[in-house]
């Protein structure tokens, strides 16, 4: 059985290249690096890349081809085209500022890990990633077949597998960028995704990554128009109802105040319901009536707060006063879950004047964070 890693190579990359590769060099039996800058950057790291690779026991061979650059999903086919040319039977997907974390020994990988899903015809292995309380995972063993491909020209969406599984073997890390780094990747997104989101319209994933996009540059009209889009047409209930979470916080009391000039009663209405869209979409998402609680006592409207902090409370994860039953794969917000409904209680019932009862949701407030606290480590 043969696998490979395939890592972009693009502008900048030589000053993380080196450690991601030796992430992976152990467990792989070829390193292709596919170089998007036409040789540039092959030119600046090939050193790099070999050096690291010799720090395996076994160093891998290393292939380096150039693609032109298109978009995320061009270049990440071309590599699995390359890697499947080459005869590989999976390709470890691996960027350069991604950095894998291995639980087992490079023997045991082959033997026992890459055997068994082969043996259970696995196409995909998902990895999480290390950071506490995020529940955040990317496609990262792919089955080299014709049928599995990349869509999308960012953010970009793995198609045509059959079966996959999340392992607890392999996670990954990666490197924080800097303001002006995640600047230039948001107006890149925007740009690509500004076009390709209207020539997919009813693909709710482009919308979705739009208005993502859209919000972190400050274009929030557009980044109205592309979540509400993505609500109206999206297949995936969770995808769906974490862009009304993220609609109501645009239109949000604090945040559409800075950026305009509507009544704040309509904005505090609107975003109400707002949430309870989102929540025909996805009826178990507790963050979306803990943000119309927030919302509620902003307006000071204890008592419509604590009633949907409540619907908060009953659909989160704290298993003193409710459960959460509805398999979730991503797009959360923990506290919403734990013990940030609570303190909405607690605040608005002493805003109210009973002080008992304020009391009480401080206690399951406390106890709530604990417990969170607790699961994260």
């Amino acid at each position: 059985m043969k696998i490979v890693s395939t890592t972009l190579l693009g502008p900048g990359s030589e000053e993380k290249v080196g450690p991601a590769i030796a992430s992976v060099a152990h467990y792989v039996d070829e390193i292709i690096i596919v170089d998007t800058t036409n040789g540039v950057e092959t030119t600046k790291c090939r050193e790099l890349i070999v050096n690291a690779s010799r720090l395996s026991r076994n160093p891998p061979c290393i292939y380096f081809v150039n693609t032109p650059w298109k978009d995320f999903s061009i270049c990440r086919n071309r590599a699995l085209q390359i890697a499947a040319d080459r005869g590989a039977d999976y390709a470890i997907t691996l960027d350069t500022d991604e950095r894998l974390h291995f639980e087992v020994e490079p023997n045991q990988f082959k033997r026992n890990e890459v055997r068994t899903a082969c043996l259970q015809e696995l196409d995909v292995i998902c990895s999480p990633a290390v950071l506490a309380g995020v529940d955040y995972f990317k496609e990262r063993i792919i089955k080299t077949t014709r049928e599995i491909r990349w869509s999308g020209p960012t953010h970009e969406a793995l198609l045509g597998w059959h079966s996959r599984t999340m392992c607890n073997w392999l996670k990954f890390s990666e490197l924080a960028k800097s303001a002006e780094s995640l600047k230039e990747k948001f107006e890149r997104d925007y740009a690509l995704l500004e076009k390709y989101a209207p020539e997919h319209p009813e693909d709710g994933r482009w919308w979705y990554y739009l208005g993502y996009s859209a919000h972190q540059i400050g274009r929030h009209r557009e980044e109205d128009f592309a979540y509400r889009q993505c609500i109206r047409v999206s297949t995936w209930d969770e995808e769906a109802g974490w862009a009304a979470f993220e609609l109501a916080k645009c239109t949000g009391l604090l945040e559409l105040s800075r950026h305009s000039s509507l009544p704040l009663s309509r904005t505090i209405r609107e975003t109400i319901e707002i949430c309870a869209l989102g929540m025909t979409r996805h009826a178990a998402m507790p963050e979306l009536p803990w943000y119309a609680a927030w919302t509620a006592y902003q307006a000071k409207d204890f008592e419509q707060a604590i009633r949907w902090a409540d619907i908060a409370i009953s659909l989160g994860k704290d298993v003193r006063r409710g459960s959460c039953r509805t398999q979730r794969i991503g797009f959360q917000y923990a506290p919403a879950h734990w013990e940030a409904p609570y303190q909405i209680k607690f605040h608005a019932y002493r805003e109210m004047g009973d002080t008992e009862s304020a009391e009480v949701a401080h206690e399951l407030y406390a106890g709530a964070l604990t417990r969170r606290l607790v699961e994260i480590l």
